[in-house]
């Protein structure tokens, strides 16, 4: 399925599926969209440098390794705190993400604005350092 995908290169030209129109609040600018899109069709592996090279090769686009890197955290970051909070039916914490007001801080916790706090030491973990 991923090959037909990769072949019929639908994801250059495919609109944000309905439920995920929110991230255009975190990713502003024609290309930022054209690489969350290509996030959702092909989910990150686990090796930064073999994925960013097939950015590269799919899409055509050149960008830094550290724009990406920093996309893709980005776009993790939000994934994971959108997935945790429909889990545990945290209806606040979806309405900000929602809405685009939620941000995570650089340091290894999030304060929210409910008071409660989300580590994000794992999702770290989960990609490399450059």
């Amino acid at each position: 399925m991923r090959d037909l995908e990769l072949l019929s290169a639908h994801f250059l030209t495919c609109q944000l599926p309905q439920h995920k129109t929110y991230l255009r609040k975190y990713f502003t600018g024609p290309i930022q969209e054209r690489l969350v899109v290509y996030f959702l069709v092909f989910p990150y592996d686990g090796r930064f440098r073999r994925y960013y090279n097939n950015i590269i090769d799919h899409t055509g686009l050149y960008c830094s390794e550290r724009w990406i890197y920093n996309l893709l955290k980005r776009f993790s970051t939000l994934e994971q705190r959108m997935t945790r909070a429909e889990i545990e039916k945290d209806h606040v914490t979806v309405a900000l993400i929602k809405s685009g007001k939620w941000q995570a801080k650089k340091d290894s916790t999030t304060q929210l604005d409910d008071g409660k706090t989300d580590n994000h030491q794992q999702q770290a973990a989960q990609l490399p350092t450059i």
